[in-house]
């Protein structure tokens, strides 16, 4: 619903959403850096058979990855049943 109310809207209202949409994500990603810089040092993690040692920013992006692509498989099926 939301890309047909973006493609009837006037040609300059398309660019400000995408220059909207585009400091957005250059912020996010400033964000990301810094979050990444400042959680370098070293935490282990403990599984049911052993453990591994890995730099806090690594770990927890892999987390958020989990995260985003369990919910984009849930969206996308969602969508598939409408």
């Amino acid at each position: 619903m939301a890309d047909d109310a973006q493609a009837e809207a006037p040609p300059r209202q398309r660019s400000l959403a995408h220059d909207a949409r585009l400091i957005v994500a250059t912020i996010l990603v400033a964000l990301l850096v810094v979050f990444a810089v400042d959680n370098r040092r070293e935490t282990r993690v403990e599984y049911l058979v052993g453990h591994r040692d890995a730099p806090l920013w690594v770990l927890l992006a892999a987390t958020a990855l989990v995260g985003a692509l369990i919910g984009a498989l849930v969206t996308r099926r969602r969508a598939h049943k409408h």
